[in-house]
């Protein structure tokens, strides 16, 4: 399976493309980013055969399309506003997609492609990112250890304005209030 990690020179897509590394089903890891000699010392420094590094530009639809066509998926780990760009550009080449999530505003959006991707038989997985996402799965993996779980709770809230992301009033009211979120475990695999 040939998996491209978009924005893989990144501090998360480092992390993504060194997970993949480790996984033998993966025969291909293609480690695109707008810094092509950030994504090369990271292909080089994967130590396995079948990884490679290429310049990748998500604001190019075309030449995006290109290099996600024949992909298994593709994980997109660039900024939450090229989201559904990216998103688009794998509906086009028939790639199933995951991302790392953005603000609601961005995912409401995308959530209109749902049905898109349905017809089309493409998985598209939004927000794999840190909380929810990775905090998600670590209490999953916990919580599996346990005799008995009545529930978890992972929250990622700040009060701390962040510039880049030019936030409304009520966007950053949301932040403001984040809540813990309740996950109760189920049977079946995978995060509950």
């Amino acid at each position: 399976m040939r998996i491209v990690v978009l924005g893989g020179a990144g501090i998360i897509g480092r992390t993504i493309a060194r997970d993949l590394a480790d996984d033998r089903e993966v025969k291909e890891i293609v480690i695109a980013d707008l810094d092509l000699d950030g994504a090369r010392k990271l292909a080089d420094g994967l130590g396995r055969p079948g990884v490679t590094a290429v310049k990748a530009d998500v604001t190019d639809p075309a030449a995006l399309v290109s290099l996600i066509r024949g992909a298994g998926a593709v994980i997109n780990s660039v900024q939450y506003y090229f989201n559904l760009p990216v998103m688009k550009a794998c509906l086009e080449a028939k790639t199933h997609y995951l991302d790392l999530g953005g603000l609601f505003h961005t995912t409401r959006k995308q959530l209109e492609l749902h049905d898109d991707f349905r017809r089309a038989g493409l998985l598209a997985v939004l927000g794999l990112g840190s909380c929810p996402g990775i905090a998600n799965v670590q209490a999953r993996t916990v919580a599996d250890t346990l005799d008995t779980v009545t529930a978890t709770a992972t929250s990622q809230p700040t009060t701390v304005p962040n510039p880049c992301l030019d936030c409304h009033a009520d966007q950053q009211q949301l932040i403001d209030t984040a809540r813990p979120v309740e996950v109760h475990p189920s049977e079946s695999s995978g995060v509950g």
